[in-house]
């Protein structure tokens, strides 16, 4: 019940419904219960997983815009909510489901970490790197790629010119993981195999950005990419 429920995506009443055709009554309610008692006993990992990942050094954090029903709240109105990911390469995963975007909601599960922390450039994750000096913040080079990505339609020429240099520089990343590569002999590759990539991109988006409109896609890629540059050169 559980599996069909988060694995397939099989709502209570609907599973209800499939076991009513096969003669089985089973009340709603029962179900409920049950998922609540499973739930139960999986704290004690969901928690050891948390405290694995903020004893790591290195979280990666990002969020996904949920809409969800709440009878509390508005009846037959949905609200907006956000599933809140943390998680390490290769590694566990921890979601914490919030009903809110602020610093408070996002971070207050970060607020005895201590080292890396690699996000996109929204705001609240930059105002809790200024108030924590044992964080370093990192930027993400696919948020970045996503924004080019999107704009390739109406500026063909530029953004794949940028999205070809970015791809550069995940082929120094695959080369490093298929060859086994340790911490520092990663560092070494890329400085000398990333850097002058990095240059270069960094140049032609600042060409890029000073023949775009302000509001065009090009122009707002552009400029996400440099506000976010200081923190996405952390990885070199």
């Amino acid at each position: 019940l559980i599996l069909s429920k988060y694995a397939d995506h099989l709502p209570l009443y609907r599973q209800a419904r499939m076991y009513e055709r096969e003669g089985v009554q089973i009340p709603r309610q029962s179900m409920m219960r049950w998922v609540e008692v499973v739930s139960d006993w999986l704290k004690p990992i969901y928690a050891h997983i948390g405290r694995d990942l903020l004893e790591g050094g290195y979280i990666q954090a990002d969020e996904t815009p949920v809409n969800y029903l709440d009878a509390d709240l508005k009846k037959g109105k949905a609200e907006q909510g956000y599933l809140c990911g943390y998680s390490r390469p290769e590694d566990n995963v921890l979601f914490k489901w919030r009903t809110s975007r602020s610093t408070a909601a996002l971070t207050d599960f970060l607020e005895d970490f201590k080292g890396i922390l690699q996000c996109d450039a929204y705001a609240a994750y930059q105002k809790f790197a200024r108030g924590n000096e044992s964080v370093t913040l990192v930027g993400c080079m696919a948020h970045v790629r996503r924004k080019f990505e999107q704009a390739l339609v109406d500026h063909p020429r530029q953004c794949a010119l940028i999205l070809m240099l970015i791809g550069k520089l995940y082929e120094v990343e695959r080369h490093c993981r298929e060859h086994g590569y340790g911490a520092q002999e990663t560092v070494a590759y890329r400085q000398k195999h990333a850097l002058n990539i990095f240059k270069r991109l960094h140049r032609v988006i600042r060409i890029a950005l000073s023949t775009a409109l302000p509001a065009s896609t090009l122009g707002k890629a552009c400029k996400y990419a440099l506000a976010q540059w200081e923190h996405l050169r952390h990885y070199l």
